[in-house]
């Protein structure tokens, strides 16, 4: 898991504004670890070291998003950029539109449950999130092309895939038997998002508790069928 610095912020680093203003090669000297760190984009990752000799040849990477709105805003700027950075360094990149998990709510971040979205409205949004996403990394990649000694044609293209293709039709007795016996409550009552909500008077609802599993599952599916081996999140 690699986890960035914020999810969020109206202030981006200037090392983060300034990722391509001057002329320069791809491999500089130093890995794609420190690289990102340099930047200010690491809040913290599984196995540093073992992170860096995993990287040493192109691996698969996603970062999902839930479509909860119909393009994208300022907090998916940072998960978007460092993904961009694994794509840069010929590793194979997938941005996850979360159109099982939009449907549950994401309770990172909140204080309170999350109003659940309606089928339609994620039915709606999910095209229009996935043209956005498209569009970012097609300028990115024109934009990598004259500033950077790389070829977009020679960049490995963006997948945009839909948890909802694989979960949809996932039975929820087949799903605790063969799933939920690899999770321990335990370690996630110790999630951030789970602990700030038990300590509201509302605390958190059985649906957004199990959005972590959801989560589990997507990085076991995109494994098995497309050998992804990272995971990009928000530190929250």
């Amino acid at each position: 898991m690699f986890r960035l610095a914020r999810r969020c912020t109206r202030s981006f680093p200037d090392s983060t504004r300034n990722a391509y203003t001057s002329q320069r090669h791809l491999h500089n000297g130093r890995n794609l670890v420190q690289e990102l760190s340099s930047r200010q984009f690491v809040a913290n990752v599984t196995r540093p070291d073992e992170l860096i000799k995993h990287l040493e040849r192109p691996r698969t990477v996603y970062l999902g998003i839930d479509p909860t709105a119909k393009s994208l805003h300022a907090c998916h700027l940072l998960p978007l950029m460092c993904l961009l950075h694994f794509q840069l360094r010929g590793n194979n990149v997938i941005a996850l539109i979360g159109g099982a998990t939009g449907l549950v709510g994401d309770p990172s971040g909140r204080m309170t449950e999350r109003q659940l979205a309606e089928e339609t409205q994620i039915e709606l949004n999910t095209p229009k999130l996935t043209q956005a996403i498209q569009k970012f990394f097609s300028s990115a990649a024109t934009y990598a092309k004259d500033r950077l000694s790389t070829q977009s044609s020679t960049l490995p293209p963006l997948q945009v895939l839909n948890n909802l293709s694989w979960l949809k039709d996932v039975n929820l007795l087949d799903f605790l038997r063969t799933t939920g016996t690899h999770f321990r409550v335990n370690n996630m009552l110790t999630r951030d998002s789970v602990k700030t909500r038990m300590s509201t008077q509302q605390g958190i609802s059985f649906t957004e508790f199990t959005y972590q599993l959801l989560q589990g599952y997507d990085f076991y599916e995109l494994s098995r069928t497309h050998g992804c081996t990272i995971q990009v999140g928000g530190s929250d």
